[in-house]
């Protein structure tokens, strides 16, 4: 899901965001979640494990159109 995600999709993200600042990091042991920061601080999480590649592409939308 994840992994797929960032070969699938990540790239055709990034570019056509390149100011969007990205942190993937690779780590055993450790369930993915995806983060997103806002102002004043303020975070948010979304947790990734079982998700399919489109199912993170669709998460990582919906917590873009998040306000906190």
């Amino acid at each position: 899901g994840v992994r797929e995600f960032i070969t699938k999709h990540y790239p055709s993200l990034k570019a056509s965001n390149p100011t969007l600042p990205v942190l993937i990091r690779e780590c055993s042991g450790v369930q993915p979640k995806l983060y997103a920061r806002y102002a004043f601080g303020k975070e948010s999480h979304v947790p990734l494990a079982g998700m399919t590649a489109d199912q993170v592409l669709a998460a990582v939308g919906q917590i873009a159109q998040k306000t906190v």
